[in-house]
């Protein structure tokens, strides 16, 4: 048999042996979850085991094979949040949104999430009152899409029937249509670029005391520490000492090892 031949086979072979091993490895992690989380109610340090190998796991398969999808994001994240990690689950559950931005499960589960944290910082004024005006963009992404295209469809309905039809009440049905299915397609289109919420990173460290500059001379920024899963907008990077923005608009200075940048 040829040399090529032969070369050819056993590549073939060891790539089928390296794709079978990281499904194996994908399967077990699932696997682990789940008694983890069956175990955490009857042997919690046993579930602990459990939790931990399903993290190594999915981090194995995402920092160094390079599978980045959104569904093993999604699993490492809910790993976490069972493990009583917020920080890191929230971290996860954005990292899988920004890959499959209208995913109703990611989307929940981030929300859920959210409302699990010890730190619920209030929106400022102006974001409030255009969430009240805009309420719809809080709705799930994939319902906001189906509404999309549902809207889409009647304005060329009434586009085409048009033709034919002068009629002054035709004209303004399809005006309201438009305008409802511009109104959705822009809230879409800001979820799909995550410019929503300008969010960079999310604080992992269970609680951290935040500075009014870039060192511990300066005094705390608040008066209540801050607590992992809290999320903020990078304005400022120092290596040690990073400049951010929390959801209201406060600013301060947090330390670097305090908090995990999305990218």
């Amino acid at each position: 048999m040829p040399k090529f031949l032969l070369c050819f086979i056993f590549l073939c072979t060891s790539l089928f042996a390296v794709e079978l091993n990281e499904k194996d490895i994908l399967t077990q992690a699932n696997n682990d979850f789940e008694q983890a989380k069956v175990a955490a109610l009857q042997n919690p340090e046993n579930s602990e085991e459990l939790y931990i190998k399903s993290i190594n796991s999915y981090r194995f398969l995402i920092e160094e094979k390079g599978y980045k999808n959104s569904q093993l994001y999604n699993n490492l994240a809910n790993v976490y949040f069972m493990h009583g990690e917020a920080g890191l689950a929230i971290l996860n559950y954005h990292r899988a949104l920004r890959l499959d931005p209208t995913n109703a499960d990611i989307f929940h589960n981030l929300k859920f999430a959210q409302l699990q944290t010890n730190d619920v910082v209030p929106q400022n004024t102006f974001q409030e009152i255009l969430n009240f005006i805009c309420f719809w963009h809080t709705w799930n992404p994939k319902t906001r899409l189906g509404i999309f295209f549902a809207f889409n469809i009647i304005f060329f309905a009434l586009c085409a029937y048009a033709l034919k039809d002068k009629s002054t009440w035709i004209k303004k049905s399809r005006l309201y249509v438009g305008l409802v299915t511009l109104a959705f397609a822009i809230s879409i289109l800001i979820s799909v670029f995550s410019l929503d919420q300008n969010i960079d990173g999310v604080i992992i460290a269970k609680e951290t005391n935040p500075r009014q500059g870039n060192g511990y001379i300066y005094n705390n920024a608040f008066t209540n520490p801050l607590h992992a899963g809290t999320e903020f907008a990078l304005l400022e990077d120092r290596g040690e000492w990073l400049h951010i923005e929390l959801l209201n608009g406060s600013t301060c200075w947090i330390k670097n090892s305090d908090i995990a940048l999305l990218k």
